[in-house]
């Protein structure tokens, strides 16, 4: 008797790296013309992860399915998770800066596609582009100015967006931007010159304030300034220099930043660690602005773009190791 066994279903291999590869074969040929089905495509890459999750071109493959898809902050997501897997990926930086570019993070697209340009230079297509588009887009917004004053500023700082943004701050080299600067206000003359005049005919020296008799309240220690009761009605208010409040903390810092610092010292950057890695191993903590590899004393100098990423990259990365040896990481004051 002839029993009648259907044929078996195609079945992917035991071995998880095996059957991962298959799977994102199978997700290349979907998102391949004249298919282009990325949801289907990010299943079976998603599918390829679970199996082997270390590997970067799964995630990187997917962020592309997630960007055709209009899902921008997934994209962003796994292509951080691609180029953290390997720093030399450069689709994965690639597309992270298409995401960042179209969620509006110009500062983190410039510094994802400064990577790509690093990383390959000869085939980094329009990368170059699309990074300077990105750091015009952030200087704009940052500072406010029109883009033809924002462009020169980057050619005379030679593409280094922080430079720039000092030279935009400082009105350096650009004539023109002082017609779109407010003009300061002339200083104030009349009653208080007067003041001052009186004040000055006086025995006791000017800045120095008592109370007109002993009955008067005297400052306390929380005030910050003390006014004669004779000037009280028709001079303006003078601060008394010896009393004032403590001083406030800056805008933006942190226990662990106290001075509000954005710049970093790295040492112990050996020969076996490119700019590229390093570079990828900050923009983890916050947008990089610049970096400056010294290799042949083995430092480095990485300027962050906020207090708060500064602090962030040197608690996270002080004292790890990056290529051969461990890195140290201080503020450079």
């Amino acid at each position: 008797m002839q029993l009648n066994i259907p044929e078996p279903s195609p079945s992917y291999s035991t071995d998880p790296k095996l059957e991962a590869r298959q799977r994102a074969k199978e997700g290349n040929r979907l998102m391949s013309t004249p298919l282009e089905d990325f949801s289907a495509a990010a299943v079976e890459f998603a599918a390829a992860i679970r199996l082997d999750p270390t590997d970067c071109r799964y995630y990187g493959s997917r962020a592309a399915c997630y960007y055709r898809l209009g899902q921008l902050d997934l994209c962003a997501s796994d292509a951080k998770q691609s180029v953290q897997l390997s720093p030399q990926y450069v689709k994965g930086f690639y597309i992270l800066g298409q995401a960042q570019a179209d969620l509006g993070l110009h500062a983190e697209a410039a510094n994802s596609f400064s990577c790509v340009v690093a990383l390959d230079a000869d085939g980094c297509g329009d990368a170059l582009e699309r990074m300077r588009e990105s750091q015009l887009a952030c200087l704009e917004k940052s500072l406010g100015l029109d883009r033809g004053l924002c462009s020169r500023a980057l050619d005379l700082a030679n593409g280094d967006i922080e430079a720039a943004a000092n030279r935009l701050l400082a009105g350096a080299g650009l004539p023109e931007q002082q017609e779109q600067r407010k003009p300061l206000s002339p200083p104030v003359r009349g009653s208080y010159a007067k003041t001052a005049a009186s004040a000055a005919s006086t025995s006791r020296p000017v800045g120095v304030l008592r109370p007109r008799n002993s009955q008067q309240p005297q400052p306390s220690a929380n005030s910050s300034c003390s006014i004669d009761d004779e000037d009280q009605s028709a001079a303006p208010k003078r601060a008394n220099c010896l009393l004032r409040s403590p001083p406030k903390p800056l805008p933006g810092a942190t226990p662990d930043n106290p001075n509000n610092c954005r710049s970093l010292w790295v040492g112990s950057v050996k020969a076996d660690v490119s700019e590229a890695q390093l570079r990828a191993a900050f923009i983890r903590y916050g947008p990089v602005l610049s970096l400056k590899m010294v290799h042949r004393s083995c430092y480095a100098f990485v300027n962050m773009a906020t207090p708060q990423a500064a602090a962030a990259a040197r608690a996270g990365l002080n004292g790890q190791v990056l290529g051969s040896h461990k890195i140290v990481v201080r503020y450079q004051i």
